[in-house]
């Protein structure tokens, strides 16, 4: 989208809000024991922190990517993820069709990545082994986002069983990804997996592949066959069904897959990764090619990537690109929160 550097700064001299997937600690309401109201409303418009960059990079020819059914794919041993490689080479990292984006060439090893997200199923494993309790759990309190109202609230007794609070439970979803997850939850998992998280460098490949592509699946707006993003199950005034209010079970959405055959790295969940947030991306120059970044060293914040089902279509489709940042401190989760992990051989 072609904007003026003036059009820009006046529009966002006015914003103050965070997208519905990021849980802002300084505007939420605390609710005891309330599950989300089923009540339609609209998507509060929400605008992330702006960059603006008045240069790009030489565009460099694109590695070839190969087709989704000649990738290679193998089974971890441990909770029995798919998952899915993606060969070494270069790509560019961000996107020149927004003006919030670094739009830079990022050189990575080959490594394996999830295909889904970490399902419910999956996650109840690992407690079972491990009698591990969620950062949620801890606390006594989660996060979960209020269709009646756009907002996301603090309830106690809300937690991976319990996504929505306590009147909401995880029966039947077995293969829905696990939400409810804090970084740290995430990364003991994968850790008991005996994988890791995906720094995001490699979270954008797995998403793009390297011909530049907006989404996993191309060029195309997300459409109901392709993601699960907010739709009418969730607000009457979108037209789109993508057929679940929340989650869907991983996997649903096969016309979305990415070049490499890693699914719903759009929508369904919010997925941590493993670097932290600093603002930018972490590429050091615009036209030099950094080598496996692994993101800012230290900070308040850790990145999240991928959107959610709630992320609306509000500021021209901008939340729903694979290359949009996102973030939130690592102890804290969200209906929202997923993830999946990633490993070097």
């Amino acid at each position: 989208m072609n904007r003026s550097l003036a059009g820009i700064l006046g529009i966002f001299a006015l914003i103050t809000s965070t997208i519905a997937c990021q849980i802002n600690t300084t505007t939420v309401k605390e609710v005891t024991g309330v599950a989300p109201s089923s009540e339609p409303s609209r998507i509060a418009t929400r605008f992330p922190t702006i960059t603006v960059i008045e240069s790009s990079p030489t565009q460099l020819p694109p590695s070839p990517t190969p087709t989704v059914a000649e990738n290679p794919k193998r089974t971890a041993p441990i909770d029995g993820m798919v998952q899915v490689l993606v060969p070494e080479g270069e790509f560019i990292m961000g996107s020149n069709a927004w003006d919030t984006v670094l739009h830079a060439p990022v050189w990575l090893d080959s490594y394996w990545i999830d295909q889904t997200e970490v399902t419910n199923a999956m996650f109840a494993q690992f407690v079972s082994s491990t009698h591990y309790l969620t950062d949620a759990e801890k606390r006594g309190t989660g996060y979960a986002y209020q269709t009646s109202s756009s907002d996301t609230v603090k309830i106690s007794g809300a937690s991976w069983r319990h996504p929505h609070g306590p009147g909401s439970n995880i029966n039947g979803m077995e293969q829905h990804p696990v939400v409810q997850i804090s970084w740290n939850d995430a990364s003991a998992y994968c850790k008991w997996a005996g994988r890791r998280l995906p720094t995001e460098a490699e979270w954008e490949k797995a998403a793009r592949g390297t011909d530049g592509r907006l989404y996993p699946w191309g060029d195309q707006a997300p459409a109901g066959n392709l993601a699960n993003l907010a739709d009418k199950q969730l607000d009457t005034v979108y037209e789109v069904d993508d057929g679940f209010k929340f989650t869907a079970p991983v996997g649903s959405y096969p016309d979305g897959s990415s070049p490499y055959g890693a699914l719903d790295m759009i929508g369904n969940a919010a997925e941590w990764v493993q670097d932290w947030y600093n603002g930018v991306y972490p590429q050091s120059s615009q036209n030099e090619t950094l080598r496996n970044p692994q993101g800012a060293s230290s900070g308040e914040n850790r990145v999240m990537r991928g959107g959610c089902w709630n992320t609306s279509n509000d500021s021209d489709g901008e939340y729903r690109l694979a290359s949009h940042r996102n973030k939130n401190m690592p102890k804290l989760s969200a209906d929202t929160s997923g993830f999946r992990c990633a490993s070097s051989k």
